[in-house]
């Protein structure tokens, strides 16, 4: 009755879980450069 018993759905999970970690990590990065030029440009150069 539980999602563990479906190999299938298991995978669906995982595959949902691994997206959700590369768009986390994706946006880390956009925004820590956003932040880095935002400080650069701001910082009188």
């Amino acid at each position: 009755m539980g999602y563990r018993d479906d190999p299938e759905a298991r995978s669906t999970l995982h595959a949902a879980f691994t997206g959700l970690a590369f768009a986390l990590v994706f946006l880390a990065v956009v925004a820590g450069i956003s932040f880095y030029w935002a400080a650069y440009l701001s910082g009188g150069h």
